[in-house]
């Protein structure tokens, strides 16, 4: 690939979790090593509006070997309808393949333009449908694979039973179809299990790619997490909770309410929620309802910080926190949320299920529950409310794990991937 004077075409039309620092480590690595040429990304608008400091940062308009396009403001009202990955599993089952098929069209309509040697989809998942139907590519393609189910099919079944055509799809027609589609090079699973389960049964080659987080080059003192907390007008003396990211239903905001109204009345007073992210509309007018009341009976101090974060920002607020909530709706695949927690040695509240709820019991990053059971995770709550935090995970394993999935360590595995002959 390395000799084609023609691009690499990178394709992400979501704006979800891991996207933004995905594709900044991306564009940091392709800057350095200039002898991989050009790179041309197709990114959705949102996007660019949501996470401006991934393309501002690297003055990348007037770089000529990385290329941005932004898909068209109506395109964009599509893809945002049907975004699987970050709408949820039930959303799946009321959407016809036809949308996905826009998806597909539109990619290939953007490669007829840009015309590259390559393309690298960063989010395979959203073409499962029209990979398993054979539908041909203008190049061939490599992709990260996100929610390998058939890992974990007890909890995906358990989670939508009677969920609709992408997320019932069996196993067999994943490894038969999707995954062995003729253009189909590389795919990068970032469950390090994938490969050893099916590597020898698909014709692609599968790729374990680690999720990455940046290391504090030290710990915050207990000083400076006072000195943090004044700053970001977080109660002293409370044990404070800390919910970021994309806020939505899918990464359990619901149950997070649920199971602080299952808890006493002394438990809520020693508590303080802060949530720091985006929401919806719809779910920041709800999420205000539920802060409101339960602020007043029992009192459970919130802090709420409605806006995506600059990553400086968001190391402050992870080190102000005693402890990290991830609990998740039944989510298969990975999350950034362990890897930051752990690398800035910090407990989590993860879901049991899938992936997550794996890594946390393997690597000691904290405690699990079942989100779905208000009980569950309001005794998840009750453990670091009632004891010290650390006694209730592994500390050193968790940096240990953090550190096996260094920043660098992602971009070298994806382009020494993608580029064998550098």
């Amino acid at each position: 690939m390395l000799s084609d004077k023609r691009p690499l075409a990178l394709f992400e039309f979501g704006s979800w979790g891991h996207i933004p620092n995905y594709l900044r480590l991306i564009f940091e690595y392709w800057n350095r090593h200039e002898e991989l040429g050009i790179l041309h990304a197709v990114v959705g608008r949102e996007l660019v509006d949501n996470h401006p400091a991934v393309f501002e940062s690297l003055n990348i308009g007037a770089n000529e070997r990385i290329r941005i396009s932004k898909i068209t403001a109506e395109e964009e009202k599509v893809v945002r309808r049907f975004n699987v990955m970050e709408r949820g599993p039930e959303y799946a089952a009321s959407e016809t393949s036809n949308k996905y098929l826009f998806m597909w069209s539109l990619i290939q309509s953007h490669l007829a333009k840009i015309d590259p040697h390559h393309s690298l989809f960063l989010t395979l998942d959203d073409l499962m449908l029209p990979l398993c139907g054979g539908l041909r590519s203008a190049t061939d393609f490599s992709g990260i694979f996100f929610r390998p189910f058939f890992q974990y099919q007890d909890a995906w079944a358990e989670a939508a039973p009677s969920v609709g055509h992408l997320r019932a799809l069996p196993g067999r027609l994943l490894l038969n179809r999707f995954l062995r589609h003729p253009q189909l090079k590389y795919t990068f699973c970032i469950d390090e299990t994938v490969a050893d389960t099916i590597g020898d049964k698909v014709p692609c080659q599968l790729v374990y790619l680690p999720d990455p987080v940046r290391i504090p080059a030290r710990n915050v003192t207990p000083e400076e997490v006072h000195k943090l907390r004044q700053e970001l007008g977080i109660p002293a003396g409370n044990r404070v909770f800390l919910f970021f990211g994309d806020i939505t239903e899918r990464k359990g905001l619901w149950n997070l309410f649920d199971a602080i109204s299952k808890l006493s009345g002394s438990d809520c007073a020693q508590m303080c929620v802060a949530i720091v992210g985006k929401a919806g509309a719809g779910t920041e007018a709800r999420l205000s309802r539920e802060i409101s009341e339960l602020s007043a009976r029992p009192p459970v101090s919130f802090v709420r910080r409605p806006e995506y974060v600059s990553e400086d920002e968001l190391k402050r607020w992870i080190a102000a926190s005693d402890v990290i909530l991830a609990p998740y709706n039944k989510h298969v695949g990975m999350s950034g949320v362990l890897l930051l927690a752990a690398a800035h040695a910090r407990p989590v509240i993860s879901q049991e299920y899938g992936l997550m709820g794996n890594l946390t019991c393997a690597h000691g990053l904290g405690q699990i529950c079942d989100p779905a059971d208000p009980v569950s995770l309001a005794e998840a709550l009750k453990k670091f409310l009632s004891g010290e935090p650390g006694n209730l995970w592994d500390k050193q394993r968790s940096m240990e794990f953090a550190r096996s999935h260094s920043h660098e360590k992602f971009a070298e595995t994806l382009f020494a991937t993608l580029f064998p002959s550098r």
